[in-house]
């Protein structure tokens, strides 16, 4: 029985407490803390304690209950499981014994003296007006003889054929002439039904009914008819001259799966339905049966579900178990039925309804439930008393912690026991001895702390002095800003008159050498004042989506045409379809025209100059990388050549300035330089942060077809 409830069943409602956890111990707080937050806590010890003897009564009882559950039902339905089992052995007696009716009947009307002569002499004359009578007497829907040849014995009838075309009659048939009675549950054709009695033609045909859960298809009707046909050896003299073949249509025969409900559940009711259902099927569709359905007409025309149908009709094996039955669960055991040559043309079913069952489940639950809830009350009465008792002696000491709250220590607690709670007692006092000697002593450390305090100032004091003196020096450089842009104009005019000057004097005037030392001191300082300009003032850049491959072009385009480049061999690459950027373009390009000539001085006019334009997408960057074949950084100089006025070139080749602006540049962009540099040269990355705008792809588009262009060209 242990397979009866297996796992054909996807809907089992007993599925519950199939999982059984060990129970381990349940903290309070544990238990408290695991709620949800718009669940109120218990505020009281007491009320904890409580809560978590619900808890664990309650938890248990519904673990029980859920296992409890699983294991009825269990029980249940395999009881159901083993009646239904024990009603298909009677479904098959039932059936076995209609066979043998069959035989008798058919065998008796072989045995008749008129039979043999009609069917020796080959002509029925009156017997075969007469043949219809014997078999509605011997109880048979159908009678026939054959000649010894397979043949019917008189013409007027040749419509009987078709029944003797069929193979599996024939078969019946032919067992007759060699002289044995043969009997089997077969299949007629309409031709066969029409040939015997239109009115079982009438009878067989079957159209069918859509139910719930039942296989979708072409086939709407069936017309042939299931039978349980006998033939037996009609014998003159001890030598066979013919057979007599006969049957009982089971199609719409109510008799066979009544007389079954009824041997196996009787008169058993729920609900005003009967209880137990027996069915016949020709092939997956049933033609004889008990099963009700909503309009309380029988189940006649209805399909069974497919997953039976492939197990009993395909692969020939009984099935049992938890089925769908046309509106209704039912506890159900199908086995084929078998032709005479063994092949299986429809099912046997016998099933009784699971409600009944699960009903019982439920009132037997109902009745545990009722008694866990008694013993529920009981536990928390018994809990309110051992509670009480138990928490008396902790609420003193909360009076007394309250009591020192207050600021007075010169309190104690009794102790009334030898339990824990005494030696929580115990360690209460200790405690308030303990808070007294700590209350002097940080009387003394609040002295002591004071003078701490005081030092702390002075060093606070210290600390802004410095930070006054540094907003003092800020101060000073925007006052330089203002001075370099006042100094500017002067220059200006000093440049242009000292090369009016130099314009007037010849080559031999002494006054020439002065001069041009006047108009090159005077172009420095101009670009010294030109990088205070720039590092000092908050640029209000024209930020906008900029295709940094174009700008990176650009400058070079621009530089390559100076004298410095003659020596120098560029390699450009560039990534295609690199994205935009959020930034000043002339910035941009201010930015790649300071780094590139800072890599060209570093080579001294001789080496190779690279400039990478790429992307990389974690995070989301463009990445300007200019890289030289020079002598490096000094390591020493690397914390430091970004600082303003720091210069690692020779007297009056450089301001300092330039890195400090590029620096201010890209960080005002969101981005960072980073530098790398080994004795074969040195190497400035500016990564910038992609423009996040929606016209950024279009700008990436034509970014990266200008990069190509560029590409190719070189």
């Amino acid at each position: 029985m242990r397979e009866l409830f297996g796992t054909r069943d996807p809907g089992e409602l007993s599925k519950v407490g199939r999982r059984r956890s060990k129970p381990g111990p349940v903290h309070a707080g544990r238990v408290f803390r695991t709620l949800p937050r718009w669940v109120p806590r218990p505020s009281s010890l007491r009320a904890k304690i409580t809560a978590a003897f619900t808890v664990v009564v309650v938890g248990g009882t519904a673990v029980s209950t859920l296992i409890g559950s699983r294991i009825i039902t269990n029980a249940l339905l395999q009881q159901a499981g083993a009646r239904v089992l024990r009603g298909l052995d009677a479904a098959r007696m039932v059936h076995a014994g209609a066979l043998d009716g069959v035989k008798e009947s058919v065998v008796r009307v072989a045995s008749s003296n008129a039979l043999a002569e009609a069917a020796a002499l080959g002509s029925a004359g009156e017997l075969g007006q007469a043949l219809p009578a014997l078999g509605r007497d011997a109880g048979l829907d159908f009678l026939a003889v054959t000649s010894a040849r397979g043949r019917l014995p008189w013409r007027d009838r040749p419509a009987d054929a078709p029944c003797l075309a069929d193979e599996s009659l024939g078969a019946l048939v032919r067992g007759a002439l060699e002289g044995r009675t043969v009997v089997g549950t077969e299949v007629l054709d309409r031709r066969c039904l029409l040939a015997q009695n239109p009115a079982l033609a009438e009878r067989a045909y079957v159209r069918i009914v859509p139910v719930p859960r039942a296989p979708a298809g072409p086939l709407t009707e069936i017309s042939s008819g299931l039978a349980l046909v006998a033939a037996a050896p009609v014998l003159r003299n001890g030598k066979i001259v013919g057979a007599a073949y006969g049957g009982v249509l089971l199609t719409r025969r109510y008799l066979l799966v009544d007389q079954i409900q009824q041997l196996v559940h009787g008169d058993e009711r729920y609900g005003g339905r009967r209880t137990g259902t027996a069915t016949i099927f020709l092939g997956d569709v049933r033609v004889a049966t008990n099963v009700m359905t909503e309009s309380n007409e029988r189940a006649v025309g209805t399909r069974a579900s497919a997953d039976i149908a492939q197990v009993v009709l395909k692969e020939g094996r009984p099935w049992h178990g938890r089925a769908f039955v046309v509106n209704d669960w039912y506890v159900a055991a199908y086995e084929p039925l078998r032709n005479y040559s063994g092949r299986a043309i429809g099912m046997l079913y016998v099933g009784t309804l699971e409600a009944p069952f699960l009903a019982s489940r439920t009132e037997v639950m109902l009745t545990f439930l009722v008694v866990c809830l008694i013993g529920l009350v009981i536990v928390f009465a018994l809990t309110y008393i051992i509670t009480r008792k138990t928490i008396s002696p902790l609420e003193e000491m909360v009076a007394a912690t309250k009591t020192i709250a207050n600021g007075n220590l010169d309190v104690s607690v009794r102790v009334s026991s030898h339990d824990e709670i005494g030696d929580l007692a115990v360690a209460f006092n200790d405690m308030l001895a303990s808070l007294r000697t700590m209350k002097t002593e940080l009387e003394q450390w609040a002295r002591t702390l004071e003078e701490k305090v005081k030092e702390r100032t002075e060093v606070l004091v210290a600390v802004r002095s410095r930070m006054v003196q540094s907003e003092k020096l800020a101060s000073i450089g925007r006052l330089a800003a203002g001075v370099a842009h006042s100094i500017n104009n002067p220059l200006g005019g000093i440049l242009s008159l000292s090369m009016l000057a130099i314009e007037d004097c010849d080559a031999a005037n002494p006054l020439r050498g002065d001069l041009e030392i006047i108009v090159k001191q005077t172009e420095r300082c101009r670009e010294i004042v030109k990088g205070l300009l720039d590092f000092s003032r908050q640029s209000n850049a024209r930020v906008e989506s900029t295709d940094v491959s174009a700008v990176v072009d650009s400058a070079l385009s621009l530089l390559q045409r100076q004298a410095v480049f003659q020596n120098i061999k560029v390699v450009r690459n560039a990534q295609a379809g690199v994205p935009v950027v959020l930034i000043d373009p002339g910035q941009l390009q201010e930015v790649v025209t300071c780094l590139v000539l800072n890599a060209i001085d570093a080579m001294e006019e001789s080496g190779t100059l690279t400039v990478d334009t790429a992307a990389e997408p974690e995070p989301p960057e463009v990445i300007i990388r200019v890289s030289d074949t020079g002598q490096g950084i000094p390591q020493e100089a690397m914390p430091f050549i970004f600082e303003p006025f720091f210069t690692t070139k020779r007297v009056g080749q450089g301001t300092g300035l330039g890195l400090a602006i590029v620096h201010g540049i890209v960080t005002r962009a969101g981005g960072r330089v980073e530098v790398a540099s080994s004795p074969k040269g040195a190497t400035f990355t500016v990564r910038l942060p992609v423009s996040r705008e929606e016209a950024g792809d279009g700008a990436a588009e034509v970014a990266g077809g200008r990069a190509r262009e560029s590409a190719s060209g070189r």
